[in-house]
């Protein structure tokens, strides 16, 4: 039997030389990636590319260890003056390429340059995501049949902002229906978000309606927020010109119960009031409420 180890050498270099071709892979997959055309874990290609380094570095050394003589001869011989310097050029590429991958993936960077500034989130979503006191993960639903990249990209967006606090998936609810069902999920294109034993639903993404979810995480309890009325005010629930509908729906949004609060009627302001807002009264107030409102400021 032939146990002269040297006849192993040559798998080194099939190792090396397959590591090679999954280090350009691996490249050109996350440069795919980075484009939006493909939905793939950042943290896969990067373990893909650090990995296939080391194999090509692993590769050259197993083979000088197993058949030394040769790599001495090609070090010192006739092949090395036609060879050497290629090789070299190769290996620099090759570590340039590993350095600046290292020092991506640790310091990870994107410039919006969308004339309308697109992809940069709002002010008060970055402060949300900056406020985060424990991670949330949020669980997308999405059918084959519904596209997602919009809400991909908005995700990633935000995962990238969070300082490691915000990670997501996308999970197909007919791939995987026990999820969905331990979600609660019934409606294509719904996101979940999950912060300790918390969680938070929507079924319209965009990136007001998910800051919202986020900031529903972070108080989970109810804030009732009155608006005075009787004097005029604009309405709560007509829609028009000078109305208070949006505003009012926007804080629920955020977690508010917004009620209509009638000083004349009630005779104080309630004990659960978080925030009373006068405002637009049309018309002075009556002593009374005046009182109220001074002994809820008091």
């Amino acid at each position: 039997m032939n146990t002269d180890p040297r006849r192993f050498a040559p798998l080194g270099l099939a190792l090396s030389v397959l590591s090679g071709l999954s280090f350009v892979g691996f490249l050109l997959t996350r440069w795919v990636a980075s484009t939006g055309i493909l939905s793939l874990d950042s943290e896969i290609l990067q373990n893909g590319v650090l990995f296939s380094a080391l194999g090509i570095v692993l590769g050259f050394a197993l083979a000088a260890l197993l058949n030394p003589e040769a790599t001495r001869q090609f070090l010192t011989g006739r092949q090395a003056q036609y060879g050497s310097n290629a090789l070299i050029t190769l290996l620099a590429f090759v570590g340039i390429l590993i350095f600046l991958n290292v020092i991506a993936y640790q310091n990870p960077q994107t410039w919006d340059i969308t004339q309308d500034q697109t992809n940069t989130l709002a002010p008060e979503t970055l402060r949300t995501l900056q406020a985060l006191p424990a991670p949330v993960h949020a669980a997308a639903y999405y059918t084959a049949r519904t596209s997602y990249e919009e809400t991909r990209k908005l995700l990633e967006n935000m995962a990238q902002n969070s300082a490691g606090n915000f990670t997501y998936e996308v999970i197909d609810p007919e791939l995987n229906p026990v999820a969905a069902q331990q979600d609660g999920v019934e409606r294509d294109g719904t996101i979940v978000f999950k912060m300790e034993d918390r969680r938070e639903p929507i079924t319209y993404p965009s990136e007001q309606e998910i800051t919202g979810a986020l900031l529903r995480l972070l108080n989970p309890q109810s804030r009732v927020l009155y608006f005075v009325t009787g004097h005029g005010e604009p309405g709560l629930q007509t829609y028009g010109e000078g109305s208070y509908s949006l505003l009012a729906s926007t804080l629920q949004k955020k977690n508010y119960a917004v009620q209509a609060l009638n000083l004349l009627s009630a005779g104080k302001v309630p004990e659960d009031t978080t925030v009373v807002i006068a405002a637009g009264a049309q018309t002075a107030y009556d002593p009374q409420e005046v009182q109220a409102l001074k002994t809820y400021l008091a």
